[in-house]
């Protein structure tokens, strides 16, 4: 497949994508924050986990909104979009 530009839809999904991630990301940040002071620095492994994850799915979210294309394969250094991100878009 030759890498073609995105549509519409698929940019409106990166963007709710990136919402979604946005927000999961801010209330884990303010989860871990809370747990880091109540506990005098320390966190359980877990919200660190949770925090991590969450901050990689935003950073994820932020570079594939940036990609304006849409290909059989990624490739971020040409931004290019994997097809099969999109094949379940709802």
């Amino acid at each position: 497949m030759k890498p073609r530009l995105k549509t519409k839809a698929e940019k409106q999904y990166d963007s709710k994508m990136l919402d979604e991630s946005k927000d999961e990301f801010t209330k884990l940040a303010s989860e871990f924050a809370i747990e880091f002071s109540e506990c005098g620095g320390d966190v359980f492994y877990s919200t660190y986990q949770k925090f991590t994850n969450a901050n990689w799915k935003y950073t994820q979210a932020m570079d594939v909104i940036k990609m304006t294309k849409v290909g059989e394969c990624w490739d971020y250094e040409h931004g290019i979009t994997g097809e099969f991100k999109y094949r379940d878009m709802k």
